[in-house]
């Protein structure tokens, strides 16, 4: 017989708000699956008023190990710091000279890559628009080392960036930059301030100006208008991360900070220069965005722009790599992966608010995607 591994009691106190915090939650939750004996004390969606049970539970003693991200840590940072018996990992940062392991965005990776995709783009003259100072001032670290990275490689190809604030001058600070001009915003939401300023400023995007935030938040990046190219954080594998330095600290293994990266760049129509046939595209993606919870067909999306369906196969094919049906059926997938993650509606109404003529042909195309089952992939990242 093996010698029993005393239970240790995990709290993750990770906000969810985002995409970014159910990554992370999601990534925590699947290293811990490997571990029988972690018990998960209550996983709270962490709205501001369960702080104060997590205060409670901090208060008991009765938590062995912390995984906290950047948004909550600064309520209980003092309390963290007396407790010398508990482990503790931080997501995203941690509050300066704190002594905890954490993960931290790779924000040199995250510059870099907006950098050389604007570069290959085409773009000569570049800005940077830093987060506000006042909203994000717990991150504003990452912030400017995005904006170093950033100006040090365009610096490096013999380019200059351009820093902005986002404040109430950043309207005629955009409308004096000079045109075409690449932008890098801090992150989504950053990111959408750019796009009012350029409303605002009448400055065309992405015709005078071309715009990628962070994050890949889809219900951000797929709503804005244009829809916005957005860098993608490795968020789970930083919430994975951050479990398996937990674990390491249980056994007493020395533990360093682990920077993640980027995943990936994904492109949409705020930094396209849209030929004829991907403006079609563009287009008929955009009336599938709008009425797919319709009982929308190939021939529908033809007829509004008034082509020929088969010519209209063929340039989504040339563009997307995927015909009209597998769009449809993409965005009806990905909204219902919203719902099933912020609601608690049953399968088949999931299923029919997402346009799926039934909730067989949903779970089936939900099953060939994931692997599993709604309810399933549901109940893992609850």
């Amino acid at each position: 017989m093996g010698k029993s591994v005393p239970t240790k009691n995990i709290l993750l106190a990770i906000t969810r708000g985002g995409q970014s915090g159910r990554l992370e939650w999601s990534g925590a939750l699947r290293y811990a699956a490997k571990k029988s004996y972690w018990n998960l004390l209550s996983p709270l969606t962490l709205r501001p008023d369960h702080f104060e049970s997590v205060n409670q539970l901090l208060e008991s003693d009765s938590v062995d190990g912390l995984i906290v991200n950047d948004s909550v840590a600064g309520k209980f940072f003092s309390k963290l710091r007396q407790k010398t018996d508990l482990k503790v990992v931080f997501l995203d940062s941690k509050p300066d000279k704190a002594s905890f392991p954490a993960t931290i965005a790779n924000d040199s990776e995250v510059a870099q890559t907006a950098a050389e995709f604007l570069l290959k783009r085409g773009f000569r003259q570049f800005a940077y628009v830093k987060g506000n100072a006042t909203y994000y001032q717990n991150n504003i670290q990452h912030s400017d080392a995005r904006a170093e990275a950033f100006a040090s490689r365009l610096a490096e190809a013999g380019f200059e960036a351009t820093l902005l604030e986002d404040d109430e001058g950043l309207p005629q600070a955009i409308k004096r930059l000079p045109k075409p001009v690449g932008v890098l915003a801090y992150n989504d939401m950053t990111a959408n301030n750019v796009l009012n300023a350029c409303r605002l400023t009448q400055v065309s995007v992405p015709g005078q100006l071309g715009l990628i935030g962070v994050d890949n938040d889809a219900s951000i990046c797929e709503n804005l208008r244009p829809t916005l190219t957005s860098i993608q954080l490795d968020f789970e594998m930083a919430g994975y991360q951050a479990a398996q330095m937990l674990d390491r600290l249980f056994s007493g293994k020395p533990v360093t900070d682990y920077r993640f990266g980027v995943r990936a760049l994904v492109e949409r129509d705020s930094t396209r220069n849209l030929r004829s046939s991907e403006r079609i595209v563009a287009a008929a993606q955009q009336i599938i965005r709008e009425r797919f919870r319709e009982k929308l067909t190939p021939d529908d999306v033809a007829a509004k722009l008034h082509v020929s369906t088969r010519l209209l196969q063929i340039r989504f094919r040339e563009i997307a790599e995927h015909g009209i049906h597998e769009e449809i059926v993409l965005r009806r997938l990905e909204a219902a992966e919203q719902l099933l993650l912020s609601t608690s509606d049953p399968v088949r109404l999931v299923a029919g608010a997402c346009g799926f003529a039934s909730v067989e042909h949903f779970q089936r195309l939900f099953r060939h995607r994931h692997g599993q089952t709604p309810q399933t992939w549901r109940n893992t990242r609850a």
